[in-house]
């Protein structure tokens, strides 16, 4: 039998083809990295860890056949790190193979990182005994949601309109206020809105107030659309707005015509966000669970 070679990957395109090829599998899915090739290479090639893909990828061979992964997508600032992975193949022993990535590819950094968190699909058995062995600990459980072209009827969109700046604190203290942990900053989306594929809907109270607002991100060169954020002021709830938003969101989505489906992410206990999704005609496509690993701590 041949050996087990761990080392950087040689072609990005493989490694690609090799993700698509697990990510398509509720039982090796992993939430963080797409299930289209094109669109996992496009993130490799381009935003991949402020180390670079080079240095922050292991791959294992099994001869030239890539039968296992893992890269760390490095944030330096916050010396944290979004686990793609690990995939192993089911005749390989995941647990011990996972581990020696694991080993290896923090060896390999030569920052200190304090977190790793991993998304993992529920259904992902080995992934989850992987992290269970390494005493990593779970935050909680999420549902990735999918709607269709054909699932979506067009909708009154005329309250809803592009975020201006005379709303820009508001907006900051409502986006903090309801996501205060989250992946971007209100700052961070205010600086994206420059990219023609990025937008900031807003429901309005007048000049400077907003009832709501949603974020979303067009990926019309994968065929994909995303809203990444909505939230609904608490003085305004039970208003019908956050329907209105989600709808416009999607609305303007399908405008680009490449877009075929758009994902979004909700909490598994936020029972009001789902049926509030499903009944815009949103399908459930995966569970998922996000944990945390204390790497200073277990070293």
């Amino acid at each position: 039998m041949q050996q087990l070679t761990i080392q950087p990957p040689v072609s990005l395109e493989e490694l690609a083809r090799y993700i698509e090829k697990k990510n398509k599998q509720s039982k090796h899915h992993i939430g963080y990295c797409g299930e289209k090739a094109s669109e996992i290479l496009d993130s490799l090639e381009n935003d991949f860890s402020d180390l670079g893909v080079m240095k922050s990828f292991l791959v294992v061979l099994r001869g030239e056949e890539i039968v296992g992964a893992l890269g760390f997508d490095v944030d330096l600032e916050d010396q944290s790190a979004e686990a793609w992975g690990p995939f192993v193949n089911e005749e390989e022993d995941g647990g011990e193979v996972a581990g020696e990535l694991m080993r290896r590819l923090l060896a390999s950094i030569d920052i200190p990182l304090e977190r790793i968190y991993f998304f993992i699909n529920e259904r992902n058995k080995q992934a989850r005994k992987f992290l269970a062995d390494i005493e990593a600990e779970e935050k909680g459980g999420h549902l990735i949601l999918k709607i269709k072209r054909d699932r979506f009827i067009g909708v009154d969109t005329n309250e809803v309109q592009p975020f201006s700046a005379s709303f820009k604190e508001s907006f900051s203290q409502l986006h903090q206020s309801a996501f205060p942990d989250a992946y971007y900053h209100a700052d961070d989306i205010l600086g994206f809105l420059g990219d023609p594929h990025k937008d900031l809907l807003i429901i309005k109270d007048g000049n400077q107030l907003i009832k709501g607002y949603s974020y979303i991100e067009a990926n019309p060169e994968h065929g994909e659309g995303d809203l990444e954020f909505i939230a609904v002021s608490p003085l305004y709830r039970k208003q019908g707005i956050g329907t209105r938003l989600v709808k416009a969101s999607v609305q303007k989505l399908f405008h680009h015509d490449a877009i075929a489906d758009i994902t979004l992410c909700v909490s598994k206990e936020n029972d009001q966000a789902i049926h509030l999704y499903q009944a815009a005609g949103f399908d459930l496509i995966h569970g998922v669970v996000s944990f945390e690993w204390r790497v200073t701590k277990d070293r």
